[in-house]
């Protein structure tokens, strides 16, 4: 397929009613002005509502809608739009995000000549309730002290995240997204490194998203120990851009992981119990991503 200038917006969902962003970026994209597509793949899901929802993203012009009839899994429905798409400039967002004001994909535009550009993300609109119980917005809102595109910058291929990103489309299909990453986590992470590895510039800069869906302890818990399972599978590759990696390699060199695994294993329910109940807290999340990771080295 040959690269036509224009703007893709790439947008992989699964159980997500994305309807709504999706409105929203339609109209600024027809008042940008510029030859656009806006691709939305679902992953097969099993959720009724949600593609009930997202078949009426085919009533608006130049939008698709593709439900796939078996799941792909993280790497390969996002390498599944990037074929899909017919224009120079892909635009990949994650379906629960949300646009914060109407110059979005104008201030993306403006760097349409450029390698790969990250705009980041802020956490908004949680509930008093949220903030003191919800253990993914505890962890989300923690980050944001790396939030800024200047503090991005000083490590470009560190963070960088597939949640809001664009990227020219002839270097998204010769560094696609590695398929053997079908569950939850760092997919994004090992494209980071792929692409300083290949001397591909990333450019920060400041136009976020919003994220403001939050699930429950229990399922970002679970969610968790599927991201940790990714890691250890592909920590040889990831070797060098991941913090907990790093940690869990340098307690272990200093035999320090017996103990700490010990540890673990004694208070495993009583974490679990903590991080699902109702004042989870991050240091508390931390230990228990540290041992869960360690029960899975040798």
């Amino acid at each position: 397929m040959v690269d036509n200038e224009g703007l893709s917006i790439l947008i992989p969902t699964y159980n997500f009613a994305c309807l709504q962003l999706v409105s929203n970026l339609h109209k600024q994209a027809m008042a940008l002005s510029i030859p656009f597509e806006i691709i939305i793949s679902d992953d097969a899901s099993s959720d009724l509502d949600s593609i009930r929802q997202n078949k009426h993203i085919n009533n608006l012009p130049f939008c698709k809608y593709i439900l796939q009839p078996h799941n792909l899994g993280r790497a390969s429905n996002r390498n599944f739009l990037a074929n899909e798409s017919k224009f120079s400039c892909l635009l990949f967002i994650d379906s629960d995000m949300t646009t914060l004001n109407d110059s979005y994909l104008a201030s993306y535009w403006n760097h349409h000549t450029q390698d790969v550009v990250y705009g980041g993300y802020v956490v908004r609109n949680a509930s008093t309730h949220l903030q003191k119980r919800n253990l993914r917005y505890k962890f989300e809102y923690s980050c944001l002290l790396l939030s800024s595109a200047e503090v991005r910058q000083k490590k470009p291929y560190h963070h960088f995240h597939a949640s809001n990103f664009m990227i020219q489309r002839n270097i998204m299909t010769s560094i696609p997204f590695d398929n053997r990453f079908t569950l939850y986590g760092y997919e994004d992470v090992l494209l980071g490194k792929r692409l300083q590895e290949s001397k591909v510039k990333i450019q920060h800069i400041n136009n976020p998203l919003g994220f403001e869906v939050f699930e429950n302890n229990a399922e970002f818990l679970k969610k968790t120990e599927e991201s940790l399972l990714t890691l250890h599978k592909f920590q040889d590759e990831l070797k060098g851009y991941n913090q907990l990696l790093g940690f869990c390699n340098y307690i272990k060199k200093n035999g320090l992981h017996i103990p700490f695994k010990w540890f673990y294993i004694m208070f495993r329910k009583a974490l679990q119990n903590h991080l699902c109940g109702k004042h989870p807290t991050l240091c508390a999340f931390r230990i228990y991503k540290i041992g869960y990771f360690l029960t899975l080295q040798p």
